[in-house]
């Protein structure tokens, strides 16, 4: 929350339904989210039923085909070492993390304004070790997959990765995290009633959405 705005409210849910009934949102945003539930557009659908009218409604997923360097080496050369495992590749298993399927996906809940853009973080490793650690925390689709290896399988994979990244001088290692982000503004709402006197509107259900 920023320092002096003492109005914000942030609702933090998961992708299934919850009754908010008090809260509803200006703008909904989910963060590396998207691509993980069963039905993405019935997940932006809800986005917008939630948020008020002229809102924002925005989502940002990793760019697990390229842009997200750190797992796309590592998925690069565990496909190398095992061929028969691609279909476990996250750019594979979420198609979605592109910018045409995100942009398609905002445009079928009849949204305008629909736009997609990178944001790239650079990721610095102090040695290959670095790098190679929060593989091995069993967390996460690609730590899980390197578990379920025997340590021959695991070895060849490390091996493959260290000759395939670029080190520095100092032996660091400089990547890119990208993440797609696409974002829309809501399209006009017929104005609601104004409440009487004394009354009340209703709020409207806030769910499915992490602010």
């Amino acid at each position: 929350m920023k320092a002096g705005v003492a109005h914000d409210r942030f609702a933090f849910v998961t992708h299934n339904k919850h009754d908010f009934s008090l809260v509803a949102g200006d703008e909904e945003l989910s963060g590396l989210v998207l691509n993980f539930v069963s039905d993405p557009q019935a997940m932006a659908t809800e986005m917008v039923r939630v948020t008020r009218p002229g809102g924002t409604v925005g989502a940002y997923v990793w760019d697990y085909g390229g842009g997200m360097q750190m797992l796309r080496h590592f998925w690069d050369a565990a496909v190398q070492v095992n061929p028969h495992d691609s279909k476990l590749d996250q750019a594979e298993r979420f198609p979605t993390c592109q910018p045409e399927p995100l942009e398609t996906l905002f445009r079928k809940i009849c949204l305008n304004s629909v736009s997609v853009r990178a944001i790239d973080v650079a990721t610095v490793f102090r040695n290959f070790d670095d790098y190679w650690t929060p593989f091995l925390g069993k967390q996460g689709a690609a730590p899980t997959y390197l578990a379920g290896l025997d340590d021959a399988a695991r070895n060849r994979i490390r091996d493959t990765l260290k000759a395939r990244i670029a080190t520095s001088a100092d032996r660091s290692i400089a990547l890119t995290a990208r993440a797609w982000a696409v974002s829309r503004s809501e399209k006009a709402r017929p104005a609601r009633p104004r409440a009487r006197s004394g009354h009340h509107a209703p709020a409207r259900c806030n769910c499915c959405g992490l602010r």
